[in-house]
C-alpha cells in the first residue's frame, strides 16, 4: 500500500510539473492546425517540389500529428507524387517534434536539452530521408492506412477548415486530445512507476555506458509505441535514476518514429528496402545525436538538469495546481467519451 501511495504521488507531482507547459503546447498546436493545413502541406510536397526532403522535414515539425495520425497525411504525400525520401523525412519529423512535445520538454528538462531535441529531430529526418532516397528498388504506391481515431473527423482531404477560437478549441479538445491522451496517460503511469520502484542511480549501475547503452535504450523505445509528448515524462523519470543526456535523447528520437503499430504501413509506403533504410537511418541519426549531446554536456561540465525532480515534494505555484486540475479533467473527459463510445457500439 505504501508503494502504491508513493506511485500515485510520483504521478501527481509529474502532472503538476508538466501541466502548464502541456496546456501551452496544446494551444500552440491548435493555432498551428488553424493556419497550416495538412492538405496544403501535401500539395507542396508533390512531384514539382524543390528540395523535397528539406521541405518535408521543415513542414512536418510544427504539425500536431502523432506516429499513428501522421500516416494518412504521409499516404497523401505519396499519392501526390512525393518521393520515398521526402515521405520518410515527413514520417520522422512530424511525430518527433510538435508544439506539445516541445512545450513539455521545456517543462521537464533544462533549456539546452529542450532546444537541442527538436534541432536533432529535424536533422535526423533529413538523414533518414536521404538514406531512404538512396536505396534501390521500384517505387510502390502507398496503401490506404487503416482509420485512426484522430482522423475520424479531421483528416479528410477535401475538408474546409474553419478559423476562429471555437473551431480551434474543438480540434484541441477533440481530435488532438483524443490522439494524445491514451499514450500520455501511459507515459505518466510508467514514469511514476519507474520513479517509485527504481532505486537512485539504478540506470548507472545496470545500463551499459556509451553507445551500447544508447542502443539498448533505443531498442527499448520500439515496443513502447508512445508519441513524442508521452515519451518525455518517461525519459525524465529515467534521467532521475541516472540516465545520461545522450541516452535520453536516443529514447526521445527513436520511440515516436518506430511505432510497431505503424511499421507495416510504412513498409507499404517505402518498400522493404525503404523500411530497412528508414529504421537504420533513425537509429544511426539517434546514436550520433546522443553522442553529440553527451559531448555537449561534458563540455558544459554539468549533468542534464531536470526542471524539478519528480521525487522531491515541493510546493507548486497556483498556476501549476490549476493547470494540473485542468489536465486531470481532460483525462476524465477522454475516459468518459471512451466509455460512452464503447457502450454505444455494443448497444
Amino acid at each position: 500500500m505504501e508503494f502504491v501511495t508513493l506511485w500515485m504521488h510520483s504521478i501527481w507531482d509529474l502532472v503538476l510539473e508538466t501541466a502548464p507547459w502541456l496546456l501551452f503546447g496544446l494551444l500552440a498546436a491548435g493555432l498551428v492546425d488553424m493556419f497550416l493545413s495538412t492538405v496544403w502541406v501535401a500539395d507542396r510536397l508533390g512531384r514539382k517540389s524543390r528540395h523535397p526532403i528539406l521541405l518535408a522535414s521543415v513542414l512536418g515539425m510544427p504539425l500536431p500529428l502523432c506516429s499513428c495520425s501522421v500516416l494518412p497525411t504521409a499516404s497523401t504525400l505519396r499519392r501526390n507524387g512525393a518521393s520515398r525520401g521526402s515521405t520518410a523525412a515527413f514520417l520522422v519529423s512530424t511525430p518527433e517534434t510538435g508544439p506539445d512535445s516541445v512545450g513539455i520538454t521545456f517543462g521537464l528538462f533544462d533549456p539546452v536539452f529542450a532546444i537541442v531535441r527538436p534541432l536533432l529531430a529535424f536533422w535526423s529526418a533529413i538523414v533518414v530521408g536521404m538514406w531512404v532516397d538512396h536505396t534501390e528498388g521500384p517505387e510502390e504506391e502507398a496503401p490506404e492506412p487503416e482509420p485512426h481515431h484522430h482522423c475520424e473527423d479531421h483528416c479528410g482531404a477535401a475538408q474546409t477548415k474553419e478559423r476562429g477560437l471555437s473551431p480551434m478549441l474543438r480540434f484541441v479538445l477533440g481530435p488532438l486530445w483524443n490522439d494524445l491522451a491514451p499514450s500520455l496517460f501511459v507515459g505518466f503511469v510508467l514514469a511514476g512507476l519507474f520513479s517509485a520502484a527504481l532505486p537512485a542511480e539504478a540506470i548507472e549501475r545496470f545500463l551499459p555506458g556509451g553507445i551500447l547503452g544508447m542502443l539498448a535504450i533505443g531498442l527499448m523505445g520500439i515496443p513502447l509505441s508512445i508519441c513524442a509528448t508521452a515519451s518525455t515524462p518517461l525519459a525524465a523519470a529515467l534521467v532521475d535514476k541516472g540516465l545520461g543526456p545522450g541516452a535520453a535523447l536516443v529514447l526521445l528520437l527513436t520511440g515516436p518514429a518506430t511505432n510497431l503499430a505503424t511499421l507495416g504501413v510504412v513498409r507499404g509506403m517505402l518498400g522493404s528496402r525503404g523500411l530497412a533504410a528508414y529504421l537504420g537511418g533513425i537509429f544511426a541519426a539517434a546514436l550520433a545525436g546522443g553522442l553529440l549531446v553527451e559531448s555537449l554536456y561534458a563540455y558544459l561540465d554539468r549533468p542534464l538538469r531536470r526542471g524539478q525532480a519528480i521525487m522531491e515534494h515541493h510546493e507548486h505555484g497556483v498556476i501549476a495546481q490549476y493547470s494540473a486540475v485542468l489536465v486531470s479533467l481532460l483525462f476524465a473527459w477522454y475516459a468518459l467519451q471512451w466509455v460512452r463510445k464503447r457502450l454505444y457500439s455494443h448497444s
